[in-house]
């Protein structure tokens, strides 16, 4: 079928990235797979993100938001998942951004090789920002693909991944809503376990910020210790 017929669904979870926001959202419009459902969940942010994605409502009509009480990440993706339309659904977080083919590359991983879930193990990130190619690509088993995430070697978080949406309600998959640190992680291997096979590439179509100060990685409580 032809790619550009297949509709996406981007949900992107917002809670006080501010500094951020402009430039993820931008990254999201200027994708080159236009077919997009952008579906953006205000998390009771309490700085302006609220007021600055409702101002892009305007700029495109492909972009929906929700604003709820504030109740974590997991219950704000939990939120996008079930309102989203789209063949595939795949995630960002909102003080990164995107390469304008990040849809394109992912969506066509999964159609080429009829995987249910693609992935990129590589990406950029404010440590490393050098252009790598690596074109090469692997089929893995949901075993295989397990044991990379246990060893570091695919990113925990569901960015630069890509899921076919039929394969999250067979199972009815969802985040745990009692997790706010390692819930990617949680969610992806319950996810490989049920798919068929792995798509698996190396382009970096993510940037991954460490640089937030806000972000719930860079500070240590204990909460997060529990989690």
């Amino acid at each position: 079928c032809m790619l550009e017929n297949i509709k996406v669904s981007i949900i992107l979870p917002i809670y006080n990235v501010e500094k951020y926001i402009k430039q993820s959202l931008d990254s999201i419009l200027l994708q080159t797979h236009k077919n997009l459902e952008i579906i953006l969940i205000d998390d009771g942010s309490p700085d302006l993100c609220g007021k600055i994605i409702d101002d892009y409502t305007e700029r495109d009509e492909r972009i929906k938001i929700v604003h709820k009480k504030n109740g974590g990440v997991s219950s704000a993706r939990n939120e996008g998942l079930k309102i989203a339309m789209g063949e595939y659904i795949c995630f960002a977080d909102p003080d990164d951004y995107l390469m304008n083919d990040y849809v394109d590359y992912l969506l066509g991983l999964a159609l080429q090789n009829d995987a249910e879930i693609a992935l990129s193990k590589d990406m950029y990130s404010s440590f490393d920002k050098k252009e790598t190619i690596n074109n090469s690509i692997e089929i893995e088993t949901p075993e295989k693909i397990l044991a990379d995430i246990l060893m570091h070697k695919v990113p925990i978080g569901v960015y630069c991944k890509i899921f076919k949406k039929s394969l999250l309600d067979e199972y009815k998959i969802k985040f745990r809503e009692d997790i706010f640190i390692g819930e990617g992680f949680n969610f992806n291997t319950f996810t490989f376990q049920r798919a068929n096979k792995i798509a698996v590439g190396y382009k970096r179509i993510y940037f991954y910020r460490t640089d937030n100060q806000n972000s719930a990685v860079s500070k240590f409580n204990v909460k997060k210790w529990e989690n």
